[in-house]
């Protein structure tokens, strides 16, 4: 029971340094270290223009690779602290001039607190 409460709490510990990067696009190389230095470099490249001084401690893409799809997978950014997460949160309006073009930066939230998000978002969206 212990090291169940104690992973849920790391898990959300973890959450809270993390957001989800969409829209940079992915090498299409054979090489897993060359994929990973591409996508490294290319989050620092955003990081930078949100002026979030940090480096992440962890940088991933989620999902399996799939040649077939046009849309780039997702990628996944750890950040030392919460408050380079709250800080890239609060900056990612920044990113409307970033390019390329069409890469958006949110929390990483679950799939119940996307669909919460949605559901606000669209109900703000019909009241105007």
């Amino acid at each position: 029971m212990h090291a169940n409460v104690d992973t849920v709490y790391e898990s959300e510990i973890e959450k809270s340094r993390s957001v989800v990067i969409i829209g940079l696009s992915e090498l299409n190389s054979s090489s897993a270290i060359e994929r990973a230095n591409y996508d490294f470099q290319n989050v620092n490249s955003s990081l930078n223009h949100l002026d979030v001084e940090c480096v992440p401690t962890a940088v991933y893409r989620m999902g399996k690779v799939n040649s077939s799809s046009t849309r780039p997978r997702l990628i996944k950014i750890v950040f030392p602290a919460s408050r380079y997460q709250k800080m890239a949160v609060r900056r990612a309006p920044r990113l409307r001039s970033f390019d390329p073009k069409g890469v958006f930066l949110r929390p990483s939230l679950s799939l119940e607190e996307r669909l919460q998000y949605r559901e606000a978002r669209l109900a703000k969206k019909s009241c105007l």
